[in-house]
């Protein structure tokens, strides 16, 4: 008849025979009444129907635990499993017929703690009648699915190691469980630890010759009798502490140990055994794994950044040297013409100047407005006005390389949109189209419109530039549509997937790569879109689509570069 035995708690050491149906657990006016004053009025229930026993928890405040999991849901036990009801630990016991009789796993299988342990140690493996029963094959498994699910979102050390530690110290039912990692100059710092309510823990709480044991030979040790191993009986601490058995596996990774997970008790009735040490080891193999993985890729990371950073530095240095070269050669041709009185040729070189401060102004813009992650504060705005402006900066460029410029700006419904970070959108848009098309004979355009929800194909040809582009889809909103067009020499198809790569630019000298990033940066940030339409020797139109919801309670917002 299947039982349950209290292992731990203040009714520790009681059996009950487990009936047919429902059976209650908790403090009062239930069929096992416990003296746990942690635990719930009605705490838990378990449920026996034909030699299948389900857990499930019944409100309680503290929660059921199994295995060392909260449950969550109810859940069909195996022989072996350990319920947890405040600081009272349940074992449920089946019979031996339902074990072979189960159509989900073979009657023998070997213990995954066993066969994980052994080939992180190298140790042979038990005969065939030392196997473990189903149900702790079972359970074990389980604790390391829950052990190696950890690792996986685990964020940090300090996260993994407590989590592995809970699975310890819950499973062995020690006092004591600590988690170390071996610093560069071979101190142990503790970063988790687990004790009961009255242990001891003083500020150095283990043992030294048991974990220098560890340490030095990479190999688990279980202690069953401290004060009478003959190992380790002259180690003093032993003694202090008043450890009566321990067990103490190493956290390994590439070969090295990097660390420890230690546990104890002080009980002289409560002795850890051969499954217990085979547990430990495994968990701690998998979380020493976890460790280095995590350290390795980190330093992946590291590299990549680093390698980044420096063909960053490089290519921003190159181009900063161009612009700087040109600046300096105009400042020369300047300072002779005032040194000569010759004002006419000064007023002819001073361009160059303007033209080079300018350039070396946009990009230190650019920089800082893709480096900064932000979330810009809306505010309903008056982009007509904000597009008039861009367009007023780029016009005596354009004059001067004989380029036409055609606007076409409908009168625009206010919209939610940070004003200064898209003037720099489509600043550096214009400028990006100022350089793709020849002296003299080139066309760019600025058009705007509004197309309200219910005409969402509303006619789109405003300019010189006329491309063929998709229907728009509708939307249950209203949105602005900014287009950017020239008439250059167009982007290839193969092209098109990269242009808005920070730092890939196909204009040479002229450009810096960052201007088509930032702008593509702005327009997610006002969780808008841009799309591209380019035909090679026609021309190429940028669209940005902006939604038009309302904007409740809207601040001013801060400009691209962070200024408030």
């Amino acid at each position: 008849m299947p039982e349950l035995r209290i292992v731990q708690g203040p009714d520790a050491g009681r059996e009950i025979p487990l009936p047919t149906g429902k059976f209650t657990v908790g403090r009062l006016d239930c069929d096992l009444t416990l003296t746990d004053t942690t635990c719930s009025r009605r705490h838990t229930q378990f449920n026996l129907q034909d030699d299948v026993c389900v857990l499930g928890d019944m409100s309680s405040t503290n929660g059921t635990f199994l295995n060392g999991v909260r449950l969550t849901r109810p859940v069909r036990l195996q022989p072996g499993d350990r319920v947890r009801c405040g600081r009272t630990v349940i074992e449920y016991h089946g019979p031996a017929e339902t074990i072979r009789m189960s159509l989900h796993r073979p009657e023998q299988q070997e213990d995954a703690a066993d066969v994980l342990a052994a080939l992180a140690s190298g140790e042979q493996m038990a005969a065939e009648d030392e196997a473990p029963q189903p149900g702790e094959a079972d359970h074990s498994l389980r604790i390391l699915y829950d052990v190696i699910s950890d690792a996986v979102r685990a964020v940090d050390s300090e996260t993994l190691l407590q989590r592995a530690l809970d699975r310890v110290f819950e499973e062995l039912q020690a006092e004591r469980a600590f988690a170390c990692l071996l610093e560069a100059d071979g101190h142990l710092t503790v970063v988790a630890r687990r004790l009961i309510e009255d242990a001891h823990a003083p500020s150095e709480p283990l043992p030294r010759s048991i974990v220098d044991d560890v340490l030095a030979r990479h190999v688990g040790v279980l202690v069953e009798d401290a004060p009478h191993d003959q190992r380790f009986n002259d180690d003093p601490s032993i003694a202090r502490l008043g450890v009566q058995s321990a067990v103490c596996a190493p956290l390994t990774g590439s070969g090295e140990a990097i660390g420890i997970i230690y546990a104890d008790t002080t009980s002289p009735t409560r002795r850890f055994d051969e499954k217990h040490f085979r547990l430990v080891a495994a968990v701690a193999s998998q979380a020493g794994m976890a460790l280095e993985n995590g350290r390795l890729l980190g330093e992946a990371i590291s590299a990549e950044r680093l390698s980044a950073v420096g063909e960053t530095v490089a290519y921003l240095s190159h181009h900063i040297k161009n612009i700087l070269h040109a600046l300096a050669a105009g400042t020369d041709i300047v300072e002779l013409a005032i040194e000569a009185g010759n004002l006419d040729k000064a007023r002819k070189a001073w361009p160059t100047v303007e033209r080079n401060l300018t350039r070396i102004n946009d990009l230190i813009l650019n920089m800082l407005a893709y480096s900064k992650r932000r979330q810009p504060k809306l505010a309903q705005a008056d982009l007509t006005a904000t597009l008039e402006d861009v367009i007023d900066l780029v016009e005596p460029r354009a004059a001067e390389r004989g380029v036409q410029v055609n606007r076409h700006l409908a009168e625009l419904p206010p919209v939610p949109a940070d004003p200064a970070g898209i003037h720099q959108a489509v600043l550096n848009l214009l400028n990006n189209a100022l350089d793709a098309v020849d002296d003299g004979t080139g066309v760019i355009r600025l058009a705007s419109r509004y197309i309200p929800p219910d005409r969402p194909d509303e006619a789109r040809n405003h300019g010189d530039v006329e491309l063929v582009r998709e229907e728009e889809p509708e939307d249950k909103q209203g949105k602005v549509v900014i287009e950017v067009g020239d008439n250059g020499s167009g982007i290839a198809d193969a092209d098109q997937e990269t242009i808005f790569t920070p730092f890939f630019s196909r204009k040479g000298q002229k450009g810096t790569g960052l201007g088509l990033a930032v702008a593509k940066k702005v327009i997610d940030e006002h969780e808008g879109a841009i799309e591209i339409t380019s035909s090679v020797g026609v021309g190429t139109t940028f669209r940005i689509i902006l939604p038009t919801a309302p904007v409740e309670d809207a601040d001013l917002a801060d400009t691209i570069i962070g200024l408030e």
